[in-house]
């Protein structure tokens, strides 16, 4: 008989989130549900609203920045 991994399901309602670990699971809960504020661009003109950390820096980096991890040929 094969051993099945542990997997983590989000407990919160309407949520189809799965983890492998209690860890992600842990990150997942506290970024979506427990710390929900919103987080909008900084910079003048941009309506764009994030309810993630990451997200805007991502978009900050990627919108408002020239900085490009990779060089088009």
């Amino acid at each position: 008989r094969e051993e099945l991994p542990t997997i983590y399901k989000c407990p919160y309602q309407g949520c189809t989130a799965v983890y492998r670990g209690a860890d992600g699971m842990k990150k997942h809960i506290k970024e979506h549900h427990e710390e929900v504020r919103e987080r909008p661009c900084p910079h003048p003109g941009c309506n764009k609203v994030f309810m993630i950390d990451r997200y805007l820096q991502r978009h900050v980096k990627l919108i408002h920045t020239e900085v490009r991890n990779y060089i088009c040929d």
